[in-house]
């Protein structure tokens, strides 16, 4: 309102001019606001500008009443002069509204409900702010009459629109072909721009969400998640190792600092079980764990009882759209539907990605001869004999041993030293020693066995994997590090039965801020392409309306067309993205940004060019600074959204005069004599 008041004193040297300017835009933005809470519309990112936004633009219509008024009342008594004015200004007053409202208007056609509410409020508030011009407007002035001032001419503004023209003229050709030339260069820039959208880019350097995210990403990895939902049968060993092997890729992928799952409460609880930090290898035991865990706080955030879902959540630093779209197409083409047993090469390949997390640049091919050597131990192994020797002579002294004679014991002893992994004659020596309970005895014995020569490979493997995979072995990570090395080393030499197979496919879904992020930046682009359509469609229909030509039509719509390809040229060119206040740039360009030609050529056809150009353009001029600056006013505030929305706007519009001012001398003439 400041900046308003200060334009138009400057403009009349009024009081009661600057009274009415100001007063009938404030009782349109009075009833617009008034009726959206009526209606109950919530007060929004876009809808806080239209108070400002209807300062700006609303403005100018009691502008080109009371300008023309002033420039009449020199020669004609009061009455006379407001009845003038309005036969003279009221077409292309009609038209100027239009086109300004339906570049709001043209909101309606976008998915997203804020900015309809936006789109339909402010050009709700342009033609009240229209029809206030033509109504309160001329009943004040003609209760209380007015006085022409010499000051109102602004003499020297139009002197300077007058050289203008001349040189424009003078110089048509030049003009008409920079202006194709420029336009032409921004095509390419134009294509380049991409569409953002982020609640981050909302809040300014310094503010405290701005804070607030740095905080979290410099000491908690990030503010940004996403989740995977993934539906299958997680009783399933393989399926189990299905899921690990896509949350190892999700933590290989650059900004993603931490994956969160079930599978880190399995295998702590079967550390606690088994003494190794490994997954499930049978059904039973998943089940076991699982049912174990259940009563856990947290492990419903993960998990659900029936364990046919379970989620990964996975932490990002900034925007995450790189490591949404590797996701995203990971479980479209890698995630297996079938889960299978794992290969020594699915280890080698989640080696590989744990060593891209941690970052190690690591060949695949090498990691795969790494796993490929590795065996388990032999029956001449120093070790795992020393092993097995010490297992079998523990167990025969304990008390869950079967009640054998020494000779008995000792033959025992004997056979299952040397075939650890079970035989039918060691099987039928336990049955024929212990009858019943030599079955389960033997059954035990070799079931330990097995587990231990598990153990003893694992613990000989992981250092030879963590050195293949250049993983670091000290530091606060390294225990993690070593965990998941662990178990990855275990699937090395955990054979999975046949008969364990999925009772269902395995599949995945996406969601998270960066989903809605991007399906955000993807609506916020897509509406921006409709409305723009159908404002410069609109606008044109109403030019032909008002010139009865398509040729001065397609003029009055040049500059504003010019000057939407020079603003998105510049934003090709900077990287500057198209965010929710940007988007709104093109369609108030193309609609407010051809009234001016509009009015130039609309005088044009009742007076000589230099008589518009001394006498109607600098009323345009007023009007056009009024718009100018009260988009810029908006670049003062603190949301970088809304300042870059400000500076563009009052830029597209300044912008759209100036080149009017040139391109309407330089054409007009081979357009329409």
């Amino acid at each position: 309102m400041l900046v308003l008041l200060l334009v138009v004193v400057l403009a009349f040297r009024d009081p009661v001019g600057v009274a009415l300017t100001v007063g009938a835009v404030a009782f349109s933005v009075l009833i617009v606001i008034g009726g959206m809470g009526w209606w109950g519309e919530k007060f929004t990112v876009a809808s806080s500008t239209l108070p400002v936004i209807l300062f700006a633009s609303g403005s100018s219509y009691a502008v080109h009443v009371l300008g023309r008024y002033y420039l009449l009342r020199a020669e004609k008594s009061a009455a006379e002069a407001i009845v003038e004015s309005l036969r003279i200004v009221g077409p292309p007053l009609a038209i100027a509204a239009g086109t300004t409202a339906v570049g709001f208007y043209s909101f309606v056609t976008t998915d997203v409900r804020p900015m309809r509410s936006f789109g339909i409020a402010c050009g709700t508030g342009v033609l009240l702010c229209w029809i206030t011009s033509l109504t309160l407007v001329p009943a004040v002035v003609a209760l209380f009459p007015r006085k022409s001032h010499k000051e109102v001419q602004l003499d020297r503004m139009g002197d300077a629109l007058v050289a203008m023209w001349h040189w424009a003229q003078r110089h048509r050709k030049l003009l008409f072909v920079g202006a194709l030339a420029l336009g032409a260069l921004c095509v390419g820039p134009m294509l380049r721009v991409r569409v953002r959208m982020e609640p981050r880019a909302f809040f300014r350097e310094g503010s405290e969400p701005w804070l607030a995210e740095r905080f979290l990403d410099r000491h908690f990895g990030g503010a940004t998640f996403a989740q995977i939902w993934l539906t299958g049968d997680f009783d399933d060993p393989s399926t189990l190792r299905e899921l690990a092997r896509y949350s190892d890729f999700a933590r290989s992928l650059p900004g993603v600092s931490q994956v969160q799952s079930v599978l880190t409460p399995l295998t702590l609880a079967t550390n606690g079980m088994d003494g190794l930090p490994v997954l499930p290898w049978t059904r039973a035991q998943a089940s076991n764990v699982a049912t174990f865990l259940e009563g856990q706080p947290g492990i419903r955030q993960l998990i659900t009882p029936e364990r046919h879902d379970v989620l990964l959540q996975i932490r990002m630093h900034g925007e995450g759209g790189a490591a949404l779209a590797a996701l995203e197409r990971y479980a479209r083409e890698d995630l297996r539907r079938e889960p299978r047993p794992p290969t020594r090469d699915d280890v080698a390949e989640r080696l590989a990605w744990q060593a891209r997390a941690w970052g190690s640049d690591v060949s695949r091919d090498d990691l795969r001869k790494t796993t490929r050597a590795l065996a388990a131990p032999g029956l001449d192994d120093e070790e795992w004999t020393r092993r097995r020797a010490a297992i079998v002579d523990e167990y025969f002294k304990s008390p869950e041993a079967p009640e054998l004679s020494d000779a008995a014991r000792a033959e025992l002893s004997r056979l299952a030293v040397a075939a650890p992994g079970g035989s039918p004659a060691l099987a039928a020596a336990f049955t024929a020693a212990a009858h019943d309970d030599g079955a389960l005895a033997y059954k035990f014995l070799v079931t330990r066995l097995a587990e231990e020569r598990r153990r003893l490979a694992v613990e000989r493997a992981v250092p030879l994997l963590l050195a293949a995979a250049k993983l670091p072995t000290d530091g606060p990570d390294a225990p993690f590090i070593r965990a998941h090395v662990v178990t990855l080393a275990d699937d090395l030499f955990v054979p999975i039965a046949p008969t364990e197979r999925p009772t269902q496919p395995l599949s995945a879904r996406i969601a998270g801020e960066p989903v809605l992020d991007r399906g955000f930046s993807r609506s916020v682009g897509d509406n921006q392409v409709r409305s723009l359509a159908v404002t410069i469609v609109a606008v044109l229909l109403l030019m032909l309306a008002l010139f009865r030509s398509i040729r001065l039509a397609l003029l009055s719509m040049w500059a504003s067309l010019l000057t939407m390809a020079l603003i998105f040229g510049v934003m090709g060119i900077f990287a500057i993205p198209i965010d929710l206040g940007t988007s709104l740039v093109a369609g108030i360009a193309t609609g407010a940004g051809s009234d001016f030609a509009m009015h130039y050529l609309w005088y044009l056809r009742r007076q000589r060019a230099d008589e518009v150009s001394r006498t109607v353009g600098p009323v345009m001029a007023v009007s056009i600074f009024l718009v100018s600056l009260g988009f810029w006013v908006l670049a003062l505030g603190k949301s970088p959204v809304m300042h870059l929305f400000g500076t563009l706007a009052g830029l597209s519009m300044f912008l759209s005069a100036f080149l009017t001012c040139l391109l309407v001398p330089a054409v007009l003439n081979k357009v329409d004599p």
